[in-house]
């Protein structure tokens, strides 16, 4: 029987640990982890609600802070799907024109 021979051509697939950490970065999607932080801004914010003796007087509206950036965030990543539809991508061009005009 002819045994299968593997060209010495073909590389050897890396591992994850091996990969640089560029490479790893292009494999997670940012507006994923956009959403994330966001989640995690959520979270936070309501615990500092739900249980006012985390909240100390100094940073009174820090809760207020970070619902209002989790729900920026929320509302920035939608902003990605819906740049693939023609009727409705005034709303992404507008969101940004707005966040632009915003941070100046």
């Amino acid at each position: 029987m002819a045994e299968i021979m593997k060209p010495s051509s073909v590389k050897q697939l890396n591992s994850w640990s091996s990969l640089p950490f560029r490479q790893r970065l292009q494999v997670v999607d940012v507006w994923t982890l956009v959403t994330i932080v966001s989640n995690v801004f959520h979270f936070v914010g309501v615990i500092l609600i739900m249980f006012p003796e985390f909240n100390s007087f100094k940073y009174q509206k820090l809760d207020d802070f970070m619902i209002g950036l989790g729900t920026f965030l929320i509302i920035l990543s939608l902003t990605s799907y819906l740049q693939f539809d023609e009727a409705l991508n005034i709303l992404p061009a507008t969101v940004m024109n707005v966040t632009i005009g915003l941070m100046q």
